[in-house]
């Protein structure tokens, strides 16, 4: 009786509070809401960047920042654009948070997926040419 209920203690405390798992956090998206563009625009997710239309930005983009665009269909969700380290205005992932408590709901395209060329909205749209670095 007392090894059984030992055994279900620790179930549950793996299976509810994943004691001993080494499984890494879950990935959140870190940026205060009211600092996230309104419906249609994107932003920079830099100090000093403000938000804006979408046109153009991949090109103001730093070199492996992040740049933000809010969906306009209503949903509390907004796509994260991991702009490349070494070509401006390169997608290499996209990743969809929800706003109100920043989680990621899903990834659209990752770093082994060829990367996309053009602006943030562009490319969780599907309207981004991919581009192949031979890699």
């Amino acid at each position: 009786m007392i090894k059984s209920w030992r055994f279900l203690v620790l179930l549950g405390c793996a299976a509810v509070l994943g004691c001993g798992s080494s499984s890494p956090p879950p990935l959140r998206l870190g940026v205060p809401s009211q600092s996230l563009p309104a419906p249609g625009l994107c932003r920079v997710l830099l100090e000093g960047y403000l938000p804006r239309r979408c046109d153009g930005i991949a090109n103001i983009a730093p070199l492996d920042s992040r740049v933000a665009y809010r969906f306009d269909d209503g949903s509390r969700n907004v796509a994260v654009c991991y702009m490349d380290s070494g070509a401006r205005g390169v997608v290499t992932g996209i990743d969809i948070f929800e706003i109100d408590r920043g989680r990621l709901v899903s990834v659209q395209r990752r770093y082994a997926d060829p990367h996309l060329v053009g602006d943030c909205d562009d490319a969780v749209l599907g309207l981004a040419p991919e581009v192949d670095y031979g890699s």
